[in-house]
């Protein structure tokens, strides 16, 4: 049996304080990267954190919007709650492999690209 490793480093994060109208793509790179390195782009810190995440169906509204009602109905029971403040927003990340990927039949089985949703929790306070 193979082993899947998914390496990309990018990630889009949903703007909330635009009522989640635009979209800020995220991708790592190597603290050598410079501004001139990054042109068009740009460069900022990612503060990071502690997340839930569960997949999804990609570009499926009500998938996506039925996953996050799950973690956020899952933190009431748990001893975490949304980790709002601390300027984190909701993430995505698609997972999937090209046709001539020797994986490819892990999304033609699903019959979807996956997506994880990442959703930024922190403790309750008194935990």
């Amino acid at each position: 049996m193979a082993n899947i490793y998914f390496e990309n480093g990018d990630f889009i994060l949903f703007d909330d304080r635009n009522g989640g109208k635009n979209l800020n793509w995220v991708r790592a790179v190597q603290d050598s990267v410079t501004e001139n390195d990054a042109v068009p782009y740009g460069l900022g810190e990612f503060e990071g954190g502690l997340y839930a995440v569960a997949p999804s169906i990609n570009d499926d509204i009500e998938s996506i919007i039925a996953v996050v009602t799950k973690i956020h109905a899952r933190l009431k029971t748990s001893r975490f709650k949304y980790g709002d403040g601390r300027g984190h927003q909701n993430i995505k990340q698609m997972i999937y492999f090209s046709d001539d990927d020797e994986f490819s039949d892990f999304t033609n089985g699903l019959g979807y690209i996956q997506t994880m949703i990442y959703v930024p929790v922190k403790l309750k306070d008194g935990v």
